[in-house]
């Protein structure tokens, strides 16, 4: 084996597709949460704020979540120092990211589940829209994290050769 190669798993780039996608996902239920909240004004803001969407979330995390993917991929189809850091700096800026979408949308679950007694339709939908926002978002963490350790794992062992 030649001196220069540098071996990476072949999962990384599956889990670069799989960012991408989940990130296209998030940008749609943060569409589909701004449409509600844009039709039911009335009903949701008297009792509940949806603060993942007002600061903006699934838009501006979309784009973290899409590059660090395509990093991913392109690190799997043209492995070298620069695409495996890069991939790196892309996936831990994404996990820093997920982390304080999770940190939002527990507060706003743990303020909607406490403060509100309603149970109208829009209240159940919001409460759905970001049980899934929060799901996605655990998986974008999840990926993340695999994806830096592997790419880690690989610069290391190309710098140790």
């Amino acid at each position: 084996m030649p001196q220069n190669q540098i071996l990476i798993k072949e999962e990384m780039r599956i889990l670069g597709a799989i960012q991408i996608m989940n990130g296209l996902i998030i940008q749609f239920l943060g569409t589909i949460w701004g449409y509600l909240l844009i039709s039911q004004t009335t009903a949701l803001l008297s009792v509940y704020i949806p603060i993942v969407t007002l600061v903006g979330y699934p838009f501006w995390s979309t784009l973290t979540f899409i590059f660090s993917g395509a990093f991913t991929v392109v690190m799997q189809k043209r492995p070298s120092l620069y695409t495996i850091s890069y991939a790196i700096l892309g996936n831990i800026i994404s996990s820093c990211i997920a982390v304080l979408g999770l940190l939002l949308l527990i507060f706003e679950l743990s303020v909607a589940t406490f403060l509100v007694e309603t149970s109208i339709w829009q209240m159940r939908s919001a409460k759905m829209l970001s049980g899934y926002l929060f799901l996605f978002t655990a998986l974008e963490l999840f990926v993340a994290s695999v994806a830096t350790h592997w790419a880690y794992q690989a610069k290391k062992s190309n710098l140790n050769t």
